[in-house]
């Protein structure tokens, strides 16, 4: 198994898995929080509310669709193009997210819950993530 394969596939599995934890959302779930309050607090920010179940249906499906563009790239060796381009457009998105998300976690501090997750947990994975997803589409070419 070389390191393409490696890093593709876990960054589909984990996508795979916020998928599933997005729809879990969707439907009203509120793991890690006890009541939308605290789940706002833990995955939006401090006062935020959630979005609306359309909308986070709406993230739940593109995280699928990155997923199932990174395990297509990670697993062909000749992708085809739509995947490929779709593989590099995850990887763009969650070195965005990642960074962004770094900085804003320094500019507003980390005094809150979703500061501190946001600085150690959300934004890494989403770089994590990016890297993986560059890393699949890079080596198909």
């Amino acid at each position: 198994m070389t390191a393409r394969t490696r890093t593709g596939g876990a960054a589909a599995l984990v996508l795979t898995g916020l998928t599933g934890l997005h729809a879990y959302w969707a439907r009203g779930g509120l793991w890690p929080g006890d009541d939308p309050a605290s789940l706002g607090e833990t995955v939006v920010g401090p006062g935020a509310e959630l979005p609306p179940s359309p909308a986070v249906w709406a993230v739940a499906g593109l995280l699928g669709a990155s997923a199932a563009a990174v395990a297509t790239t990670t697993a062909m060796r000749e992708p085809p193009g739509l995947a490929r381009t779709m593989t590099r457009v995850t990887g763009g998105v969650l070195l965005a997210r990642g960074m962004g998300g770094m900085a804003l976690s320094l500019i507003n501090g980390l005094d809150t819950r979703f500061g501190r997750l946001d600085a150690l947990l959300y934004s890494p994975l989403c770089v994590a993530l990016s890297r993986g997803a560059v890393l699949a589409a890079r080596s198909a070419q």
